[in-house]
């Protein structure tokens, strides 16, 4: 096996040795074998080396987790850490002009929390939807309470007098009569000059 002269040895044969030991990995030019053992070794062109920036191309599998710092971009790597301290902040509430965290029970109150100008579908709040309990005060319904007040109470009763049937209370509609009165006729009702009744 080739070897490099061993100072104190090797008397009168150092040159034969050493010329073994270059033939290994060269020409007789001086020039390195094509076929030698540093062919097998990386080109510096196609390996990843430890500063500089690269791209990587394929699946790369880790055996353990890299250790990579505090991300600063939106394309880089976040570390547990980092993911760790935003999940834990949470979202932020919701302005109006940026998305976030909208309550959907309680009330609205505090910072970022009020809703100054809320809109509701038209037709969203059904019957169904109002509670049996919800006791809203009649001045919250505008116009609701001068509006009843110009109204008749059902309970309002029409009483007819001679010459009148029907009457009654107005929770439903009421039919008014005028009856022939034969005893104290006071006006002759005739039409097309033919008497119809007396009233």
């Amino acid at each position: 096996m080739a070897r490099l002269p061993i100072p104190g040895s090797d008397s009168g044969s150092w040159g034969t040795i050493l010329n073994d030991f270059l033939s290994v990995e060269h020409n007789s030019d001086g020039t390195l074998k094509a076929s030698g053992s540093l062919e097998d070794k990386a080109d510096n062109t196609a390996v990843v080396h430890n500063t500089g920036d690269e791209s990587v191309g394929g699946i790369k599998t880790f055996t353990s987790s890299p250790i990579v710092p505090t991300p600063t971009s939106n394309t880089q790597t976040a570390n547990k850490s980092y993911v760790d301290s935003v999940v834990g902040a949470g979202a932020s509430d919701a302005t109006t002009t940026s998305n976030g965290v909208v309550r959907l029970a309680g009330d609205l109150g505090g910072a970022g929390t009020t809703a100054t100008a809320p809109v509701i579908s038209s037709g969203a709040i059904t019957d169904a939807k109002v509670s049996a309990s919800a006791n809203i005060a009649q001045s919250k319904v505008a116009n609701l309470t001068s509006t009843l007040a110009g109204k008749v109470p059902t309970t309002r009763t029409i009483t007819t007098g001679t010459g009148l049937s029907g009457g009654g209370d107005l929770s439903t509609d009421r039919t008014l009569t005028v009856t022939n009165d034969s005893t104290t006729q006071k006006v002759r009702v005739s039409k097309g000059g033919t008497l119809v009744g007396a009233r």
